[in-house]
Parts: C-alpha cells; structure tokens; sequence
C-alpha cells in the first residue's frame, strides 16, 4: 500500500505546488475541478471500512509478526493515518467528514487563488534601472522574465514562503 501511494501522492503534491506559484488561469481551473475529485478519493481510501478493517488486524497483531523495528513504526504510521483520516468514526460521521472535506477542499482552493491574486497586484514591477540598483544580473533576468509585470519591465513578487526563521531582539 506505501508502495503504490507514493506515486499519486507525489503527483497531486507537486500539482498543487505549481499551480499555487505561477499565475496560470488554465492550472487554476484545473485545480477548481480536482480540488473535490481529490479530497473525495483520498476519503474513499482512508473511509474505507474493508482497507480499515485490514490495517487494524495487521496493527493488533504487529507485535506478533516479528517486524523489524522499521516495519513496526511504518505499520503505527499507516495506523494512525487512517484513525487521524476518520476510519473508526461511525458510518454516519463518516459521510459528515466527506462533506467536510470537500468543503475544505473548495474553500482551500479559494484561499489560495485570492492569495496568489493578491500577490500579483502586490508585485512591483519597474523600468527603472537605478530602482534595482545591487541585484545581480541573474536576479534582474528572472524578474524580467516574471509574467506579473509590465512587458520589459522588471517585477519582482512577495515570496511567501512556508516556514519564516523567528528573529530574536
């Protein structure tokens, strides 16, 4: 199952990636529509109560399965995946949690499209060449060829980054 997860799971990841750094309306609607076909096949895996009911047996029974010490970490892993993803809720929980999910999943969309739009208006964009005065010409040729500005112009856009280092005073 690990196996034959990592490649979807790796695909949709970089999708989401790409589309929420580049300004590309195509990649957008894209997303629009896979947004909810994702969260809902992500539900039909970890919802399952077939596949459920195999990884509890297997989970019960791993101290008895003589598993090296990293098999026995990646079966507590896959276990706790599907109780955090809703596996032993009850039935009617469980269709609660998909309707959240694609909830979720719209709304994250939506979040990301209105942050990526307001990067754009935010970028700032010049011809000027004393305003980006100490840029290498590396830098300069990168922003030149950003599609957020003006055409021969130079623009450079917020990075948004993930994880920001905390400054102390």
């Amino acid at each position: 199952m690990e196996k034959n997860r990592a490649a979807p799971a790796s695909g949709a990841g970089r999708f989401r990636c790409s589309h929420r750094r580049e300004y590309n309306p195509y990649l957008q609607n894209v997303q629009q529509e896979l947004a909810p076909k994702l969260a809902a096949h992500r539900d039909a895996i970890y919802l399952n109560p077939k596949l459920f009911a195999r990884v509890r047996t297997v989970y019960q029974t791993r101290d008895r399965l003589h598993l090296d010490p990293e098999s026995q970490r990646l079966v507590e892993i896959v276990y706790d995946q599907f109780v955090h993803a809703g596996a032993a809720l009850s039935d009617a929980d469980k269709e609660k949690l998909k309707k959240m999910n694609e909830e979720a999943s719209k709304l994250e969309d939506e979040f990301s499209r209105g942050l990526l739009d307001a990067t754009k208006r935010a970028a700032y964009a010049t011809t000027d060449k004393s305003a980006i005065a100490g840029l290498t010409d590396a830098q300069i040729a990168a922003a030149g060829a950003s599609s957020i500005g003006a055409p021969r112009s130079t623009a450079m856009s917020i990075c948004r980054c993930r994880t920001q280092r905390s400054s102390r005073i």
